[in-house]
């Protein structure tokens, strides 16, 4: 009895040479009769994974076979797989988005396709304004400094006229010293003026005196 009750509870893999626990094996019914596959678990996953390897394209042509004749089941099954996996798949497709080589691609294609980058980005914004606005809003609110920044960065581009020294003024940016800020003599953003960002009207001034100056005063103004 002891001899018997050993052959049923425990089974040795052909595969890895192991004896295991019944446990250890896939079971199922074929044909209404219980059957235990040879394998164990681990050894089992390794011999489909080389077998599918060595016959991918025998898988794939029964799997298109399998479609074309039932392709509601197909639709039906995928459907349930997708409900309940949603997390899973959710997060694969992020990891798969977020991963290095797709960055890369992502990127050296909106290089090689700015101008269809720019019609898709138009089409989504067109369908999905509302939406889009209110991440625009929420984001300015949570980033005031950045905003600030960009407003000042667009403003200072269309202040320069085209006989600017564009050297000379790198260069009295790059002479500022420690402390002191590169001011516009007459500002550039203001509700007041409008002055140009070139050589001629920039000036280096501590950073005291240049915040307390702020865009409401300068030189001769009336």
């Amino acid at each position: 009895m002891a001899a018997q009750s050993k052959e049923l509870t425990v089974k040795t893999c052909p595969r890895c040479r192991d004896a295991k626990p019944v446990s250890a094996f896939r079971t199922g019914v074929v044909r209404g009769v219980p059957r235990v596959s040879p394998y164990c678990r681990p050894c089992e996953v390794e011999y489909r994974r080389e077998h599918y390897n060595k016959n991918r394209q025998s898988y794939i042509d029964a799997a298109k076979k399998s479609a074309e004749r039932h392709p509601e089941a197909r639709k039906a099954y995928q459907r349930q797989y997708r409900e309940q996996h949603r997390s899973q798949i959710a997060e694969n497709a992020k990891r798969r988005a977020n991963s290095p080589q797709r960055l890369a691609y992502s990127k050296r294609w909106r290089d090689e396709n700015i101008e269809r980058q720019r019609e898709a980005e138009a089409r989504y914004r067109d369908r999905n304004r509302a939406s889009c606005n209110s991440r625009i809003a929420e984001w300015k609110a949570a980033n005031p400094g950045t905003v600030q920044h960009y407003r000042r960065k667009r403003a200072l581009a269309s202040r320069i006229p085209g006989w600017t020294n564009l050297q000379a003024v790198a260069a009295i940016y790059a002479q500022c010293p420690p402390g002191w800020h590169v001011d516009h003599i007459v500002p550039v953003v203001s509700p007041l003026v409008c002055g140009l960002h070139c050589e001629a009207n920039l000036a280096a001034l501590p950073a005291r005196e240049n915040i307390r100056k702020g865009n409401r005063t300068w030189p001769d103004m009336p």
